[in-house]
């Protein structure tokens, strides 16, 4: 949004605290798939082995869903 000129009208704060912003950088692949991982883990503690071992793969697939 631009101060108010050529065609903008001048929004009230009334109505501007009904909106939010949020801005995030993305993070890196490597983070991402870090940070599934370590969730997957933790989440998988009392599985098997057999499942254990896939969470590596899941955080693959997360990031690659994601992107």
């Amino acid at each position: 949004m631009g101060k108010p000129g050529g065609g903008r009208a001048e929004i009230s704060n009334r109505v501007t605290s009904k909106f939010h912003l949020i801005n995030y950088t993305e993070p890196l692949e490597q983070n991402m798939k870090f940070i599934f991982e370590t969730i997957g883990s933790i989440k998988f503690q009392s599985f098997d082995e057999e499942i254990k071992n896939l969470s590596p793969a899941l955080a693959q697939a997360t990031v690659a869903l994601f992107n």
